[in-house]
């Protein structure tokens, strides 16, 4: 890498490669049917059972520990009682006359064809709306119109001011390199849980960065630094 073009084509083949390993090597969870909507209050217990486990988790109190396994056979009753309940519902609601008794037969005989999760900037998404609002953002950030006003003049003297002082960084001394302990620091610290960037590389993925990927990763930080080359996006 001793030009600029190289840096970027070097970017572009590192990300390229971290982004396909993400999607060769993510879990698909399929969902088949659609999502069980659950009566108020047995949400409502849900939640209580989680603070408990919580609290249980931050103070090791014996009692929230009882109490939330005491729920969580609740809920099981609960969820078990709604399911039989509502398949007696649909069972009962069955006509051959309306043509339900057909849907019925069909629902149960015909084989179920999953569709695959699409992957999005925030990760995988499974739901129907989760991959409406992806194909949407990605149609969105496609066909965006420039920004209005649009004046040459400030932005040919912002170029201006941004080429004079990159200009005047080359007489300056070579600057101090990042050392891999430093790179592997700084990774450590990062929220996993941040969204992700226009690359589509999550924090995760680079906290789980071989030590090969981290060092190739350190000699485009450095390259840059020393051709003072910052790509603007």
């Amino acid at each position: 890498m001793d030009t600029t073009e190289e840096v970027d084509d070097c970017i572009s083949e590192f990300t390229c490669c971290i982004t396909t390993a993400i999607n060769l090597f993510t879990k698909v969870q399929l969902i088949k049917g659609s999502f069980r909507q659950l009566p108020q209050f047995i949400l409502d217990k849900i939640k209580i059972k989680n603070r408990l486990r919580k609290l249980y988790k931050q103070t090791f109190y014996p009692p929230f520990k009882r109490k939330a396994y005491k729920l969580q056979k609740q809920i099981h009753k609960f969820i078990e009682d709604f399911d039989n309940n509502r398949w007696s519902e649909t069972i009962q609601g069955i006509n051959p006359e309306d043509n339900t008794l057909y849907d019925m037969n069909r629902k149960l005989s015909k084989k179920f064809i999953p569709t695959a999760p699409i992957l999005d900037t925030d990760g995988m998404e499974y739901t129907p709306l989760g991959k409406a609002n992806a194909f949407s953002y990605s149609l969105e950030n496609s066909f965006q119109e420039n920004p209005e006003p649009y004046c040459n003049s400030h932005i040919n003297k912002v170029n201006l001011t941004i080429n004079k002082y990159l200009g005047s960084l080359n007489t300056c001394s070579s600057p101090s390199i990042f050392s891999p302990q430093e790179v592997v620091n700084l990774i450590k610290k990062i929220n996993l849980r941040k969204a992700t960037g226009p690359n589509g590389v999550s924090n995760k993925a680079l906290r789980i960065l071989t030590l090969n990927a981290v060092t190739h990763l350190i000699k485009i930080f450095n390259k840059r630094l020393a051709l003072h080359h910052f790509r603007a996006s």
